[in-house]
Formats: structure tokens, sequence, C-alpha cells
């Protein structure tokens, strides 16, 4: 692919893509940082009548925190395996 671009270009593409990405990105904090001030706005208000929900986390954070593939552990239990164990589960919730 690279002989058939060349270099030049594939760094072009890159760049541009990259570029759109950050861009994307920067939209969505920023919208949903502005959704988040909005809707804390209002709940301020509610504080009177008792009713309000004030967002805690943002987006971002959110999204951050989330675990990456490369993090999540595969399970290597056999199927009989994992239905026993809920069961087992089951039972001792109905049991306490």
């Amino acid at each position: 692919m690279l002989e058939l671009f060349g270099a030049d270009y594939v760094i072009d593409h890159v760049m541009i893509e990259i570029k759109k990405y950050s861009e994307e990105r920067s939209y969505k904090i920023y919208i949903s940082d502005a959704l988040r001030a909005i809707t804390n706005n209002h709940a301020q208000i509610a504080v009177e009548q008792r009713s309000y929900i004030m967002l805690q986390e943002r987006w971002i954070d959110a999204v951050d925190s989330q675990k990456k593939p490369s993090e999540i552990k595969e399970d290597t239990r056999s199927c009989k395996e994992i239905v026993d164990d809920m069961w087992k589960r089951i039972k001792g919730k109905g049991e306490k």
C-alpha cells in the first residue's frame, strides 16, 4: 500500500483522520459539558422543590474510564461451570 500511494499520501491521510477524530471528540465534550451545565443550573432552581438530580460525572470522564478491550479478562470457565456458579449465587441469595 505504501509503495502504491507513497509515504506522503499515507501520512497526510493519517493526519487528516487524527484531526477529524480530535475535532469530533472536542465537539462531543463541549456539547455534553454544555448540557450538563444547563441541567445543573435548572436543578438549582428545583432545589426548593426538593426534586432535582444533578449530573455528577462528565461524559468524557465516563468514556475514558471504561475498560479498554485489552483490560477485559476472558472467562475461561466452561458453560456448565458458569451455569453452576449462577445457580449457586441465585440459591445463596434466596436462603439469606
